[in-house]
């Protein structure tokens, strides 16, 4: 069974226009409260960010007709806010745990 199955994301529509893909464990935690990012913690934040990825790959690629875009959201706060400016690709590693995952 592949990602896309896992996800939730069904048969691959024939001839979507776009996929948007924010999916990913919540980053507060399933609770009230903000839960402790212990190292499990990340590591099933960063987890989620690849399965879901991989899940809209698989969904891509196996449909009849491809989206005309996908938008992927995951890890926004790599770049930081910056407004019109465009971002372009770093090559060194984000500071913060949120910008990893």
């Amino acid at each position: 069974m592949g990602c896309a199955h896992r996800a939730g994301l069904g048969s691959p529509r024939r001839g979507a226009l776009a996929i948007v893909n924010v999916a990913g464990e919540n980053l507060a935690g399933p609770g009230f409260l903000p839960s402790r990012w212990t190292s499990e913690r990340k590591e099933l934040i960063r987890r989620s960010r690849i399965d879901a990825g991989r899940a809209v790959v698989e969904a891509v690629e196996a449909a009849e007709v491809a989206p005309q875009v996908v938008v992927q959201a995951s890890g926004i706060g790599h770049y930081g806010a910056r407004g019109e400016t465009p971002a372009r690709p770093r090559r060194t590693r984000p500071a913060t745990i949120s910008a990893r995952a």
